[in-house]
């Protein structure tokens, strides 16, 4: 009598073959180019006109050249000039941290990973839900590219709700639904560096276009790159000639240079931490008003317990500013770490304008993402 295999072990056995088959079809259909010297512009990226700059350089051909000749443009959804230009960018930037929303079979991943390879520091955050391929196209790639690159096998929402960095540059590509596309606009928002960049591909098309709009009339401060959204014509929900950065479908949306906050409470991410002592922020112009702090506090023990803390300060002029918490706030159960969901409001005649994020003392490390 034959000895039925386990349905567990048979499953395994199917995921074990599939897996060496995709990676064998990496390997025969999408090897990388080497690492060689790619010549980019070089711009003020904070002037207006640096787009601009850049397509006008002859650098810049020389560089569409090369990743037109690459074999990571066949498995791309991006023009050669697109890829040529965030290169460019982010040559200029030289962030610590670019983030990518949709990865597809990371070929602008790897363009911009060659960009920070060159940079000789930072790293390409790439998310993506539907990833199996991807693992063994990056196995391909040169070991210096693996090493400026971290995937996230999961969806957007789940990535920002976990995200401890703060990037220069974002580009999103992902679901291209007004909804879909809005949301990750206004969560990469909460997390880019002021005067960051955020790239939003597939501006031709009604979804982006009209989330990036809507983005734009409630988050005043942001500025285009560019007159993408400008060049919106009434009556053409359906524009492919809308983008005006040439060779590309992209708009492009510069953060404003400081942290800006006003009667509309603004949430900060979760942090996990060990006590909470307090919150620093640095005022910039001439401020005039009342900050409103509130602090939701949840330590996870069984039961949960959730804490609400409150304060407000005066601020009266600009530079470094501390909320105190006197004694420091500690977990409800002894030695359990809690996180804490920060919210700040403004009451004042301006905008209160802050050179950076606020920042909580005595914060947990987290391992860098």
């Amino acid at each position: 009598m034959l000895k039925r295999q386990n349905p567990l072990k048979r499953l395994f056995n199917r995921r074990a073959r599939r897996q060496a088959r995709m990676a064998n079809t990496a390997r025969e259909r999408f090897p990388a180019s080497p690492i060689v010297d790619i010549p980019f512009p070089a711009v003020d990226v904070y002037a207006a006109s640096c787009v601009d700059d850049i397509l006008a350089a002859p650098e810049f051909g020389e560089a569409t050249r090369f990743f037109n000749d690459s074999p990571s443009i066949r498995r791309g959804q991006v023009s050669t000039c697109s890829q040529a230009l965030f290169y460019a960018l982010l040559r200029n930037m030289r962030p610590d941290h670019a983030i990518e929303i949709g990865t597809y079979r990371a070929s602008t991943t790897e363009a911009m990973c060659r960009a920070l390879h060159a940079n000789g520091h930072g790293v390409v955050h790439t998310v993506e839900p539907v990833a199996d391929w991807v693992p063994h196209i990056m196995a391909q790639w040169p070991e210096a590219l693996r090493n400026r690159v971290r995937f996230y096998p999961m969806n957007s929402a789940a990535f920002f709700a976990n995200c401890r960095i703060r990037p220069d540059f974002i580009f999103i590509d992902g679901n291209h639904d007004f909804e879909y596309a809005l949301f990750d606009m206004q969560a990469a928002a909460r997390i880019i560096c002021p005067s960051g960049l955020m790239v939003i591909d597939n501006i031709s098309q009604p979804g982006p276009l009209f989330a990036a709009r809507r983005f734009c009339r409630d988050n005043t401060g942001w500025s285009e790159i560019g007159s993408s959204l400008a060049n919106y014509r009434e009556g053409y929900p359906f524009d492919p000639r809308r983008a005006t950065i040439a060779g590309t479908d992209c708009c492009i949306l510069r953060a404003p240079s400081h942290f800006s906050l006003n009667a509309q409470p603004v949430g900060q991410t979760n942090l996990l931490m060990i006590r909470l002592r307090e919150i620093a922020i640095t005022a910039v112009g001439e401020p005039r008003g009342t900050l409103h702090v509130q602090c939701i506090l949840r330590t996870y023990a069984d039961p949960p317990v959730e804490q609400t803390v409150e304060r407000q300060i005066a601020i009266e002029s600009s530079g470094p500013q501390l909320i105190r918490f006197d004694p420091p706030i500690v977990p409800v159960v002894e030695n359990m770490p809690f996180t804490v969901e920060l919210w700040m409001s403004w009451d004042g005649a301006e905008p209160l304008e802050l050179a950076g994020a606020p920042a909580m003392s005595d914060c947990v490390v987290l391992p860098e993402q």
